[in-house]
C-alpha cells in the first residue's frame, strides 16, 4: 500500500477528490513551542500537545487524540512495509513538517527507496503560487502523473538534529547544497535563521517588517497580517502564530493597542538568548 503524507485540510480533500488515497493529514506549529529531538517520544508528543492547548487553540483532549491517531497510523504503515508519498510545500511551515514525518520514519527503520516526494514551488496558471490547496483535483491527478522527488534521510537527519539541536547549527543546513525532496529546506532554514533577533537592532525579521508597517501609521491586526505575507517570498507564518507576536510586542511597549489597531510604541523587546549575526549570516550566541 502507498499512504499519502500532506498537511492541510483543503489540501488533503482535493487529494481524496481526486482519488489519491489513503492520504495522512500532517498538522503542526513546529516553528513554535519546544521541539524535543525524538518525534516518536512521548515526550515529543507531551511537549507539542502542551504547547498548542497553553496557546489556546484547541481542547487538550482532541489535540492530543488527533496526535495520537496521526502518529499510530504513520507507525503501523511503516511496520507494514508501506511505500510512503509525501506532499509538502516550499515554506518553512511545510518544510520542517516534511523533516519531522522523515525523521520519524528514519527513526523507523524505513529505507529511502520506500519514500518519494511531490514537492513544488510553482503552478501553470497560479500567479503567486502559495499552496498544494490552490491546486484543483484535476491539477493533483497530473501532480501525481509526474515523476516524484528522491529523498537523503542522511541529510534529513541532519536538518531535524539543527532545528532541535543549537541554534548555532541551522546555518550549516542553510548553506547546504542538496538536491530531490529536500531541496528548499536550505532556504527554510535561511528563513528561519532571520527569525531570531538580529544583533543590529534586536528584533526578528518578522517584528522589524511590523514596525516598519507602523511607521507609517496604524493598522489592524488582520491588515499587518496580510502585509507582513506579502512580504515573504514563500509565505509561511499562520494568522494565530503572528497574532502572538504581535501580543510579545505590545507586551513589551515597541507597539501599543488601541482599540482595533495597532500603532508604534517606545518599548525595546528584552534581551534574548540566541541572535542573527547578518555579517556572519549565524546564529549566535548573544
Amino acid at each position: 500500500m502507498i499512504l499519502h503524507v500532506t498537511n492541510g485540510d483543503i489540501a488533503a480533500d482535493k487529494m481524496a477528490a481526486a482519488g489519491i488515497a489513503p492520504v495522512l493529514r500532517w498538522r503542526d506549529v513546529l516553528h513554535d513551542g519546544d521541539l524535543p529531538a525524538d518525534p516518536t517520544s512521548d515526550a515529543f508528543r507531551a511537549a507539542r500537545v502542551g504547547f498548542i492547548t497553553g496557546r489556546g487553540w484547541a481542547p487538550a483532549h482532541l489535540v492530543a487524540s488527533a496526535f495520537a491517531a496521526r502518529d499510530a497510523m504513520l507507525a503501523l504503515a511503516a511496520k507494514n512495509g508501506d511505500e510512503f508519498v509525501l506532499w509538502f510545500e516550499t515554506d518553512l511551515y511545510d518544510q520542517f513538517q516534511l523533516l519531522d514525518v522523515l525523521e520519524r520514519l528514519r527513526r523507523y527503520g524505513v529505507a529511502a527507496d520506500r519514500i518519494s516526494a511531490h514537492v513544488i514551488d510553482a503552478w501553470p496558471g497560479i500567479a503567486r503560487f502559495a499552496g498544494l490547496g490552490q491546486l484543483s483535483p484535476e491539477d493533483f491527478k497530473t501532480l501525481a502523473a509526474r515523476p516524484r522527488d528522491t529523498v537523503d534521510l542522511d541529510f534529513a537527519g541532519r536538518a531535524w538534529a539543527a532545528l532541535t539541536g543549537e541554534p548555532t547549527l541551522l546555518a550549516a543546513i542553510a548553506r547546504a547544497k542538496i538536491g530531490g525532496a529536500l531541496r528548499f529546506v536550505p532556504d527554510a532554514f535561511a528563513r528561519w535563521m532571520r527569525e531570531f533577533p538580529w544583533t543590529s537592532d534586536g528584533l526578528t525579521l518578522t517584528e522589524r517588517r511590523v514596525m516598519e508597517e507602523l511607521a507609517d501609521g496604524p493598522a489592524s491586526a488582520d491588515d499587518l497580517f496580510r502585509a507582513i505575507g506579502e512580504a515573504e517570498t514563500r509565505p509561511w507564518l499562520g494568522d494565530l502564530s503572528f497574532f502572538d507576536r504581535l501580543d510579545a510586542l505590545a507586551e513589551t511597549g515597541a507597539i501599543r493597542a488601541d482599540g482595533a489597531l495597532y500603532r508604534a510604541g517606545k518599548g525595546k523587546m528584552p534581551a534574548r538568548p540566541w541572535r542573527y549575526d547578518p555579517e556572519r549570516d549565524a546564529v549566535v550566541a548573544a
